[in-house]
């Protein structure tokens, strides 16, 4: 088998070409296997091989001994930051809106549960009418005593009045004509 050759197989009837055949078949299905037991033999051969290192690497049971080869750019440590520091560093964090957004949360959270409470959340005015401080004010002199901004009554042509706002945030206001009993 080994030395046939194209003129020899040219002079072979077809009885003769499919029995070749059939042996030529048999001869590729015996290598394949021959072939695979010695992949599997040459893998165990090289797992049995160390690494082989340089005579230059230190032989040590942990990394103290270890030799620096080279380095690359400024190695020296000024100052270590806090994650804080580095997030306000890189413009990461926008203290004053966290803290705004937070204090709200804080609000909405507190209000949900006086809710359940039957708490009745109130925000007073920040100015108040004169006639309506006069009837909340116990001062004779509140007038004077009080802050006030004082303005045009309207923006109309000819009108002279002039409206006072007092600068307080009374709760009294709100309830000027309730009766408010205790308990």
């Amino acid at each position: 088998m080994e030395e046939l050759k194209l003129d020899d197989v040219s002079k072979l009837t077809v009885n003769q070409l499919k029995a070749l055949k059939v042996e030529v078949d048999r001869i590729i299905e015996k290598t394949a296997t021959e072939e695979d037991d010695l992949v599997k033999r040459r893998y165990q051969l090289l797992t049995q091989i160390g690494n082989l290192i340089h005579a230059s690497v230190p032989v040590s049971d942990d990394e103290a001994n270890n030799k620096r080869e080279r380095t690359f750019g400024d190695l020296s440590v000024n100052k270590k930051y806090s994650h804080v520091d580095l997030v306000v560093m890189v413009d990461g964090f926008d203290g004053i809106v966290a803290q705004l957004l937070q204090e709200q949360a804080l609000i909405n959270l507190a209000l949900r549960h006086l809710a359940t409470k039957d708490f009745v959340p109130l925000y007073t005015p920040f100015f108040m009418r004169k006639e309506v401080m006069q009837e909340v004010a116990q001062l004779s002199q509140f007038d004077e005593e009080l802050y006030k901004v004082s303005s045009k009554g309207s923006e109309m042509a000819g009108d002279q009045t002039v409206d006072e706002k007092y600068l307080l945030r009374p709760l009294s206001s709100l309830l000027q004509h309730s009766i408010v009993m205790s308990g």
